[in-house]
Parts: C-alpha cells; structure tokens; sequence
C-alpha cells in the first residue's frame, strides 16, 4: 500500500507541473507576435499611419463647428454696448485736476494764461507774480460784464436785437463810473448823448410878453 501512494503521489505532481507549463507556454507571447526584429518594425510605422485618419477627421470636425459656431453668433442679435457711466460726482466733459487751467481754478472766463504771457512779453516789470494775472483777469472780466448788461438794456429800450457801437457809447456815457473811467476814450461809430443847450431851444413865455405889451 505504501508504493501505491507513492506512485500515485508521483503522478499527481507529476500532472500538475505539466498543467502549469502548458499555461505559461499558452500565455507566453511568440516571437512572429511582438519580438520578432523584422516583423516589429513594420508595425510601428503603421500605427501613426492609421492615426493620422482620425486627427483629420477630428480637425473637420472643429472646422465645422466652428463654422456653426460663427453662424449661430451672426444670426443672434448682437446688443448694443451701452456708453461707460461717469463716476459720481463729476460732470460730463469735466476736467481732471491734472487738465484744469488756471482760469478754470479762479473760476473766471478770461484766459489766465494768456494775461500771463502778455505781462511777461509786454515788459512792464523785470519780474510779474503768480497772482497778478488773475486779479486783472477778474478786473477785466467784471468791467465787460458790466458794459454788456448796460448796452444791452440800451438795445432793449430802442427795440433793437443786436448791441452795436451805439448802444455802447450810450451805456458808457450815461453811466457816472465808467464815464468817468473812459472820458479820454473815443468809441467808433458812437455818436454822441442827445444834447440840445438850453439858449437853442425855444422861449415858453414869448405868447405872454407880446400879450402884455399890447395892453
């Protein structure tokens, strides 16, 4: 009894290493397959080879949707872009503190700048302030604005639309100041104040003597 066992044993083990070649000679890849020098290299050039296919058809493939794409934003609608809004607190067209002029800064409507340079080229000192500029700008600024507002009350009262020469002369002539300030000065087409002396014009009392010496 004890052979038996052990030639059944021997059999047994003996199948079993044969069972476990044949799977790893089944599961061993063969040379015709992937190591094989002669057959490999052939194979790697074709694989690119098909891939090359598929990138075409994948490049027309964003060619046409990027063609529906452009098609689809001309068809819509396009809104239209609203104007930027201008930060609280300031004006349309409002100058930066870095633009603003020095007219702009005293608040006045005659050029600063330009009164400045005419002081500078007029040489009427060696040396012209900061601040002398402005304080004829202002002088003069007020001056117009006053010889204005009189000879156009005085275009109003003769029932005219314009301001000419004459209108001037009479807003300068009746006004005591600025007569006074240009009574040196001679205005161009401004005829002169309405005047008549008082020996030209005629007698009230003429009827009443010539009356009295009858009787």
């Amino acid at each position: 009894f004890a052979d038996r066992g052990k030639n059944q044993g021997k059999q047994i083990i003996f199948l079993f290493a044969t069972k476990q070649a044949e799977q790893v000679v089944c599961t061993k890849p063969t040379m015709s397959e992937s190591e094989s020098p002669l057959e490999g290299a052939p194979k790697d050039k074709e694989a690119p080879a098909k891939e090359v296919p598929a990138k075409k058809e994948a490049a027309e493939e964003k060619k046409k949707g990027g063609a529906e794409d452009k098609k689809k934003k001309a068809t819509r609608p396009t809104a239209k872009k609203m104007p930027k809004k201008a930060p609280s607190g300031t004006k349309k067209g409002a100058a930066t503190p870095s633009t603003r002029s020095r007219s702009f800064k005293a608040g006045l409507q005659f050029p600063v700048g330009r009164i400045h340079r005419m002081l500078r080229t007029g040489n009427y000192a060696d040396r012209i302030g900061a601040g002398a500029p402005i304080y004829l700008a202002a002088v003069l600024e007020y001056l117009t604005a006053e010889i204005l507002e009189l000879a156009g009350n005085a275009s109003r009262d003769n029932k005219k639309i314009r301001v000419v020469p004459r209108h001037i002369q009479l807003a300068i002539r009746n006004d005591e100041e600025l007569n006074k300030l240009l009574q040196d000065v001679t205005i161009s087409a401004g005829g002169v104040l309405p005047n008549i002396h008082s020996i030209l014009l005629p007698k009230k009392s003429t009827s009443e003597e010539s009356a009295s010496q009858e009787f």
